[in-house]
């Protein structure tokens, strides 16, 4: 019992890693800059290939949050003691600091105590913090959407994953041929998933987590995932081609299904390399990635300067991976330190 445990504990923090590497990655030029203005075409696929896999980065961090916490039991009172008010005080400690760095760095010309809370309430301090704002609303609902958990079956969760799918390519084909239905599909499609149903899909998963390892078969995992990540790049590319030139809804083409089956696709090597050493010591690291979340626009920035000078001598894939993962790295290095500050300890 307590082997599978850890086994459990193991992949779900290889989620969170994975889930924050994509998110540093989608914050640079490797995501949609590198193959827009690549004659390379292993630069084009590659950086192709980052961009579809970040679309998925959030949903990821969502199917964790609904793992861990849809299937257990939390009073009001607990959720917002506990939840709500930590997070309450990471948005504000955070977005002070995010502020005083703007100030800093001249991008906000005129500070005042007004223009802070004014940026604050809108959203406005530093752009990758929109997270924390709908991860504040996802606490809020939480008490409802585990209700639904606790309710619902296999067979209403694959009606509902089917039903993602269906609004899915019903917006793309929107999208790809102009012709708007009178219905809002893309509307729905954003009620429905920003982000309740990856966070539904991972209570459902832990909670039926026998039964899906029995029926998805790791080669049906692989096939979802390479389906869901080849046909992207394909309409993109196409697109691209016939010179109807960048085609945005293309590249989002089934991220649900990628999502969802990246997570298996862990899950499942969790289960086969139990023992593993590499993957124990990458999971160690899922402790610290809401710290790195938090402070990675600082870490790029302090990279901005020799990543503008290499950019002028090795070619711009080498470059944005280069600086991704330095950032990314150092991110885990600084957040190590910061854990071990016992006050901010608590907050991350």
């Amino acid at each position: 019992m307590e082997m599978k445990d850890n086994i459990r504990k193991k992949h779900i923090e290889l989620v969170r890693v994975l889930a924050i590497c994509l998110v540093v990655f989608h914050h640079t030029d490797i995501c949609y800059g590198v193959y827009h203005n690549s004659d390379n075409p292993v630069a084009y696929a590659l950086s192709l290939f980052v961009t579809v896999l970040c679309n998925v980065d959030v949903p990821l961090f969502f199917i964790v949050s609904g793992y861990l916490l849809l299937n257990k039991e939390e009073s009001i009172r607990d959720l917002f003691k506990k939840r709500v008010s930590r997070m309450l005080m990471v948005l504000i400690i955070f977005s002070v600091i995010m502020y005083v760095f703007w100030v800093l760095r001249g991008t906000i010309e005129t500070p005042s105590v007004g223009d802070f809370l004014n940026r604050l309430y809108t959203g406005d301090i530093q752009g990758t913090y929109w997270f924390l704002y709908s991860y504040i609303g996802f606490l809020l609902i939480s008490p409802f959407l585990r209700m639904i958990v606790s309710r619902i079956k296999l067979n209403e969760y694959f009606y509902f994953f089917i039903f993602m799918i269906v609004l899915e390519i019903v917006y793309m084909i929107g999208d790809g041929t102009g012709v708007k239905p009178s219905v809002d599909f893309r509307s729905i499609v954003r009620s429905v998933s920003e982000y309740s149903f990856f966070a539904i899909s991972g209570g459902v998963f832990k909670k039926y987590e026998k039964e899906l390892e029995t029926m998805f078969k790791t080669k049906y995992v692989i096939w979802a995932t390479a389906f869901s990540i080849l046909t992207p790049m394909l309409i993109v590319s196409i697109s691209l081609l016939s010179g109807n030139g960048y085609a945005e809804w293309g590249r989002s083409a089934f991220s649900t299904l990628l999502g969802l089956s990246l997570y298996f696709v862990i899950h499942k090597l969790v289960h086969a390399h139990a023992e593993s050493k590499i993957l124990g010591f990458l999971a160690r690291g899922g402790k610290y990635v809401f710290a790195v979340y938090l402070i990675e626009q600082l870490m790029r920035s302090l990279y901005l300067i020799p990543y503008k000078h290499m950019l002028e001598i090795l070619p711009a894939t080498v470059v944005e991976f280069m600086y991704g993962s330095i950032a990314i790295v150092t991110g885990f290095c600084v957040a190590f330190v910061l854990k071990k500050i016992p006050g901010i300890k608590k907050l991350l």
